[in-house]
């Protein structure tokens, strides 16, 4: 009799051990489309509850780029894209060889560019104000 009460509770442990690991497992396999099919952030939100902040916008004249320092909060959001505007050159992330900022992070741009008066900056094509240059 000894034997069967640790054979079911053995039995138990296992069946309670699968259930949490398969429920980790879901959650986390579901968590990204979760986010997407929540609703977007509007032009508003991004302006008015700083979910992306300017730093520092300046031109660097030793390496002859502006540099742009970025912080993003650590709400989740969809970014799909950041693109700075600096005269008449655009320079877009993810493209042009820079990474977009993961959630609670921020980052230093660095942007080759002829023109260094003011930077516009755009998120998701939504415009977050435009930065006037300083030098570095």
């Amino acid at each position: 009799m000894h034997k069967v009460a640790q054979s079911e509770i053995l039995t138990s442990v296992l069946i309670i051990a699968l259930l949490v690991a398969s429920v980790t497992i879901f959650y986390f396999s579901i968590k990204d489309y979760a986010i997407r099919l929540s609703p977007a952030i509007s032009c508003v939100d991004f302006q008015t509850k700083f979910l992306i902040s300017v730093d520092k916008v300046c031109y660097n004249e030793t390496s002859e780029e502006v540099e742009v320092s970025i912080r993003r909060s650590s709400e989740e959001f969809i970014l799909d894209s950041i693109r700075f505007v600096i005269g008449s050159e655009e320079f877009s992330c993810p493209c042009d060889g820079c990474a977009i900022l993961n959630p609670g992070s921020s980052k230093k741009y660095k942007l080759k560019s002829s023109s260094h008066d003011e930077l516009r900056l755009f998120v998701n094509d939504c415009s977050l104000g435009v930065f006037k240059i300083q030098d570095c």
